[in-house]
């Protein structure tokens, strides 16, 4: 019986840590998707399509790609060109979001910046 006092508390601590983890990497691989799926329509929607992308377009696009417990006001898109939108420039999408530990471990760390960045060359 004292074992399993001794040793509850810190297995307890390891599985939270393990859960805290994976729905990290989660968010991580997930907002990264978002960001590239919005480098995706702004490559393809540039300034010699009929509908070009804007960046309100492109925040739409990130947003309905991220996962489904992360509010879209929480996240921040920003869309660049170089030089323009023209075929043959590049366009940049960058998606960051204030990560929430669930479990708060140390004060310090309850948040942590998430930053992912996609780049394409504008296809028309």
């Amino acid at each position: 019986m004292v074992e399993f006092a001794l040793l509850s508390l810190p297995m307890l601590l390891i599985v939270l840590g393990f859960f805290e983890l994976g729905r990290f990497f989660y968010l991580s691989e997930s907002i990264a998707n978002a960001a590239r799926e919005g480098a995706r329509a702004a490559a393809v929607r540039g300034a010699a399509s009929p509908k070009p992308a804007r960046a309100e377009d492109i925040a739409t696009i990130v947003h309905r790609h991220a996962p489904g417990f992360v509010p879209a006001a929480s996240l921040d898109v920003r869309t660049s060109y170089s030089p323009d939108n023209s075929p043959g420039a590049s366009v940049a999408v960058t998606v960051a979001y204030s990560y929430r530990l669930l479990v708060p471990w140390i004060a310090a760390f309850t948040t942590i910046q998430i930053e992912k960045h996609a780049a394409l060359t504008i296809s028309r």
